[in-house]
């Protein structure tokens, strides 16, 4: 059953790969020397400042629900400035984030440009109960595919005895 759950949804999981800008955190101490500039170009120096950016990339894992609709972890998008969804045929697709939600880690990209996609079907939730298999296929680091199972430990379960209460 496993198997035939990858072959029916390999094909929707995707790899998305994010860039981002950040600010530069580096601290040079109390030495005002490398502050100057006459420093700087007598020596030729150019020396870095704590407050230029650096671009950041990473990558993450989703899949494709609805036509050119594609659900990951906001985590994985938060703060992006472009994202590239790469399919499990070698096609790649810039994205826009349309959605995010940080408390729940859900977001959703739309693919820009022309399907057909292929889609996961999504599951009824109120259909699963404790000791049913979870099956989760993703891409993480662009490693297409990737498997593991697990079981449904809990329905509903109160996390605020977790010290967790929003």
């Amino acid at each position: 059953f496993i198997t035939e759950a990858v072959k029916k949804t390999g094909a929707s999981v995707v790899t998305i790969e994010s860039q981002r800008f950040v600010k530069n955190k580096q601290y040079y101490g109390d030495s005002r020397i490398l502050l100057d500039p006459y420093f700087e170009r007598f020596f030729g120096l150019e020396l870095p400042y704590g407050n230029q950016q650096k671009l950041e990339q990473s990558q993450g894992s989703g899949f494709i629900f609805a036509d050119g609709l594609v659900m990951t972890n906001a985590h994985v998008v938060n703060g992006s400035k472009k994202l590239i969804v790469g399919l499990s045929n070698g096609a790649k697709y810039e994205g826009k984030l349309i959605g995010q939600d940080l408390l729940t880690d859900i977001a959703v990209i739309k693919l820009q440009g022309k399907g057909p996609w292929p889609k996961a079907t999504l599951g009824d939730s109120t259909k699963i109960s404790v000791g049913d298999w979870a099956i989760a296929v993703g891409n993480p680091f662009g490693l297409e595919n990737t498997v593991t199972l697990g079981i449904i430990s809990n329905l509903n379960r109160n996390v605020s005895q977790l010290g967790i209460y929003d």
